[in-house]
């Protein structure tokens, strides 16, 4: 696997039909050509995901995604205008020019405006759209550092591009377009909050099937360290824990002697914990010295509704 800086052999091994890892605003996402089934069967195998978690496809503009849709309504229209380029996605009904692979058979497909800079100069090469779900192994957790993506695979993927640390650290918001009124089918880096500021009302959450999900995300086992992630209240983290324990917090959190830290934000601030929640993941699971990791629930408010979810996916049973 190569890894750089190198926008022109990015675009030169996409065009060859091979994988590439590409760096946006919210994860590192393990990039195919979205027209070729060939090429998207590819990230599938790579990931060890299963055919019925549809993808997201990303393009460079609005524009450039109306080929490839029965239409965009307004509303989608307007919250383009306001979000996009940036972590928001949209589920919109596809034509025939996105093969059922990249939707799992489903009439709709999740459409994004990426707003990393290297890889809008990756779209702007290219002819074609980019299906491209996180670059990590399916379940694990998200990979923002191109470091994530290199130790997780091998010469399945071409070239990973470097883009430095992602920005949001979180999943792009994923909302269905396809009815009206709105919904939302994934919490991600724009909450609800945001959006009802477009829409003059605020969506709901709709339950998304995890054996037949209608968008990515929403698999019950999901974002998961390799040890256990338990999420516990805060008055327990003063208890004794069990030896070889790390603690994740946010904000001020008492201190228990033998116990390794790690401050997602001192100052408790979403937007920075949310930016540090996979980093750290990664950091504690990569560490021998740790055998499991305990946490507490975030405030149930704007991103920390995005990052309980995550939670809830990635934690084990106690």
């Amino acid at each position: 696997m190569n890894q750089g800086t190198n926008i022109d052999l990015a675009v030169e091994e996409l065009r060859k039909g091979n994988l590439v890892a590409l760096p946006t605003e919210t994860v590192y996402g393990l990039a195919a050509n979205a027209t070729d089934e060939q090429s998207v069967t590819k990230i599938f195998a790579a990931k060890r995901r299963p055919f019925f978690d549809p993808l997201i496809v990303h393009f460079k503009d609005v524009e450039s995604i109306l080929p490839f849709v029965e239409s965009i309504p307004e509303v989608a229209y307007s919250l383009f205008a306001k979000f996009s380029p940036g972590p928001l996605t949209l589920l919109l009904q596809k034509n025939d020019r996105i093969p059922g692979i990249v939707t799992s058979g489903l009439s709709s497909v999740a459409v994004r405006i990426p707003n990393h800079p290297d890889f809008q100069r990756v779209l702007h090469h290219l002819d074609f759209p980019l299906a491209a779900p996180s670059a990590n192994v399916f379940g694990y957790i998200s990979p923002t550092e191109p470091a994530h993506v290199v130790k997780q695979f091998g010469d399945e993927v071409a070239y990973v591009l470097d883009g430095g640390r992602c920005e949001f650290g979180l999943e792009s918001t994923i909302v269905d377009c396809t009815l009206e009124p709105v919904r939302i089918l994934r919490k991600g880096a724009i909450t609800a909050e945001m959006l009802a500021e477009v829409l003059d009302y605020t969506p709901e959450e709709a339950k998304v099937s995890s054996s037949q999900p209608t968008a990515p995300g929403n698999i019950d086992v999901h974002y998961a360290p390799k040890k256990p992630l338990y999420v516990v209240d805060a008055k327990d983290l003063i208890e004794p824990l069990p030896a070889n324990s790390a603690v994740m917090t946010f904000g001020k959190t008492p201190k228990v002697p033998g116990v390794f830290y790690a401050d997602l934000s001192p100052s408790a601030e979403l937007f920075e914990a949310a930016a540090a929640f996979f980093r750290t993941l990664h950091q504690l699971d990569e560490m021998p010295s740790v055998r499991q990791i305990y946490t507490t629930w975030f405030p149930e408010q704007g991103l920390g509704k995005a990052l309980n979810d995550k939670l809830r996916r990635a934690k084990s049973s106690i």
